[in-house]
């Protein structure tokens, strides 16, 4: 009885990039955990095995140092990526356009 308006393309691959957007920042979410607990792990529980030696601290000090980078840096590139997205796709949508606007003045033109 009611039914529902198709979803256009447009709005199609709008949800798909937030889906896809939500998947990276999970993933992204997930490992700089994964970095931040192998950190912990390496000063509590194998920290011992290295007596006298600062090794397991400065390799459980570059784990966080590469966990805080990592979440920086793709924070940073997942904001670009989705303003090059959003404006590619006017770019595209106005391209298109002008297209049009070219093909129908050709077939005006050509049926005189």
């Amino acid at each position: 009885m009611f039914r529902r308006k198709p979803k256009t393309r447009m709005q199609r691959a709008r949800e798909d990039f937030v889906k896809i957007r939500q998947q990276a920042d999970d993933a992204r979410k997930d490992i700089v955990q994964q970095l931040n607990r192998s950190a912990k792990h390496l000063r509590g529980d194998v920290g011992h095995l290295f007596d006298g030696d600062d090794r397991a601290s400065r390799l459980a000090k570059e784990l966080e140092h590469m966990a805080e980078d990592l979440e920086k840096r793709t924070e940073k590139r997942v904001g670009d990526v989705a303003d090059t997205a959003s404006s590619n796709v006017w770019f595209t949508v106005l391209v298109a356009f002008a297209i049009g606007v070219l093909v129908g003045i050709m077939f005006k033109i050509m049926k005189r």
